[in-house]
Order: C-alpha cells, then sequence, then structure tokens
C-alpha cells in the first residue's frame, strides 16, 4: 500500500497574518461530567488520526478568511470605499512577501514551493466555499510576476484549480469579466461571497465611462444601468454584514513596509515596494541557480546474474 505524503503548513510567522488585529477570546468553563468514566468520541479519534496539521491549517484559515470577507463588506458604505484598494493591496503584497520570506529572512526554493501549495489548496477551498473575494485575491497575489520568476513547477492538481480559477472568473486581462457576471447574476447573498476588487473595478470603470460620454453629449444608457445595478449589489452586501462583530485579520491591516526584510532592501514608501519584492525574488532566483533543488530519480533495478 502506497504511503501518503503529508503537506506541510505554513511556518509560524505567515501564520499569524490570518490572526484578528485585536485579541477578542474569551473564557469559556467547562462543564463537569456527571460520571467520573470519560466520554469518548470514536469519530472525533479517527479524524484527529487523519487529519493532518496541513489540513487543519487549511480549515482555521478557510473560516477564518471568510470572517474577514464579512468584515470587509462593511467597507462598501460610501464613506469608507476609499479604503477598500488599500486594504486589498495590503493582502495581496503581504501574501506575496510571505511566501517568498518569513518576514525577516528569505527562505529557500523549497519552502517557497510549499507555502504556494499551501495557498493554492487554501483558494481551492475558499472557492468551493463560495468565498470569491479571498480566493481572487490569493489567485492575484500567486500570479505576481515576483513568485512567477522563481520558477516553481506546479502539480497536476495545483494546475487544475488555477485552471478552474480562469474558467469561473476569467482572466486578470479581460479584467475577470467571467466573475463580474456572476455577480450580477447572483441572488444568494449567503452563500456568494463576490470579489470586491472586482466589485469596485467594474463600478468605477462604469461610473469613469458614463461620464466620459456624458461630458460630449451622450446619454450611455446601458452603462448608467449597469452601475445602478452593482451599486444595488454593493448595498445589499454592506446591509447584510454591516453590523458584523468579526474582526479584520492582520493580512489586510498589516502595513508591508513594517516588515524588516522590505526595510533591509531600503523599502520605506509604497512607491518602493515593487522594487524591494523584485530584488528579493532576483536574490532566491541566483540562490537557486548556486543550490538547485535536488530531484529524486527511480532506482534502477538489479538485473539477476
Amino acid at each position: 500500500m502506497p504511503i501518503l505524503k503529508r503537506e506541510r503548513a505554513l511556518s509560524e510567522r505567515g501564520c499569524e497574518l490570518f490572526n484578528v488585529c485585536y485579541g477578542n477570546t474569551v473564557e469559556i468553563k467547562q462543564p463537569r461530567r456527571s460520571s467520573c468514566i470519560p466520554r469518548i468520541n470514536i469519530k472525533n479519534i479517527f479524524h484527529t488520526f487523519m487529519t493532518s496539521d496541513f489540513d487543519l491549517k487549511l480549515i482555521e484559515h478557510e473560516k477564518k478568511m471568510k470572517k474577514a470577507t464579512e468584515k470587509m463588506f462593511c467597507f462598501l458604505e460610501n464613506k469608507k470605499r476609499k479604503h477598500i484598494g488599500k486594504l486589498i493591496n495590503n493582502a495581496m503584497t503581504n501574501l506575496i512577501i510571505f511566501t517568498l520570506t518569513d518576514g525577516e529572512k528569505i527562505h529557500n526554493r523549497q519552502k517557497i514551493k510549499m507555502n504556494i501549495g499551501f495557498y493554492i489548496n487554501l483558494a481551492g477551498k475558499l472557492y468551493d466555499k463560495g468565498d470569491h473575494h479571498s480566493a481572487i485575491i490569493i489567485r492575484s497575489a500567486l500570479s505576481s510576476i515576483h513568485i512567477e520568476r522563481i520558477g516553481i513547477k506546479l502539480k497536476d492538481r495545483q494546475l487544475e484549480i488555477f485552471n478552474k480559477f480562469e474558467n469561473e472568473y476569467g482572466t486578470f486581462t479581460n479584467m475577470l469579466s467571467g466573475h463580474l457576471k456572476k455577480i450580477l447574476e447572483n441572488n444568494d447573498y449567503e452563500r456568494f461571497y463576490p470579489s470586491l476588487m472586482v466589485l469596485m473595478m467594474h463600478l468605477n470603470k462604469t461610473k469613469e465611462y458614463a461620464k466620459s460620454y456624458e461630458s460630449i453629449g451622450k446619454f450611455p444608457k446601458k452603462l448608467r444601468d449597469k452601475e445602478k445595478q452593482l451599486e444595488v449589489i454593493a448595498d445589499k452586501y454592506y446591509n447584510k454584514y454591516k453590523n458584523t462583530n468579526e474582526l479584520l485579520l492582520e493580512l489586510y491591516n498589516s502595513d508591508p513596509l513594517d516588515h524588516p526584510i522590505m526595510q533591509d532592501y531600503g523599502c520605506y514608501k509604497d512607491n518602493q515596494i515593487s522594487q524591494a519584492l523584485h530584488e528579493i525574488s532576483c536574490t532566491i532566483q541566483k540562490a537557486s541557480k548556486k543550490h538547485p533543488m535536488l530531484k529524486r530519480t527511480k532506482k534502477l533495478k538489479r538485473k539477476s546474474i
């Protein structure tokens, strides 16, 4: 029977990004048992035995990401919309940083490969649970030139997840128009979490196009109707989740400039982030050429004499 290969979860520093910004733990008193004989739940024991740390981290992070998406919907209020772009940029940049580094030191190629695998699996789980906002953020981060430059070869099942995203969402070239179509058709506000990046991108684009047409004396009815439809959708998500008690994750709230690795590369301003990430990825690329990953070779069968 073949031995199942266990995946590895993120480093501790990477996991810290999925903590909420402020502690909100509450002590829960355990009820006393009526009997001195311990209760044994065979189902839970079997589940724990068969579940790896990788699986547990995936489940934990998937739940946290979904709660954070609900909190992000609170920023669809008109006065708060200006913060959405910055928060999403923080999340994507932090994901890139903690894929390539631990915030202080650069990872080796093997660790980067493990991190990419973890995030792809997490994005797949989020997609299955309807959290397209988080799935698209992770997909966008992993599509960064700073990560793709490393040249990590993906496994077939990881490529399947990416292909599924492309078929469902569209490409960045067409501004993820496939997902926009689903947003416009959706009526399930409980289980379908749209990408705020896609929603706001098309909402703002539609407004600007309409203004441009109106400035030359034309009335773009289709554009204005589409703008109204997107505004109604944004309002519905805001009103549904505006009273959530969830807190934003550090993933969104942490300023990428605060990580020591960024300061080591002379990055102290937002407009220096891309250059710092470029230098980090080039450093990894050079190190990979000096110390390439060893490939497993098949054992040759000895010929019987």
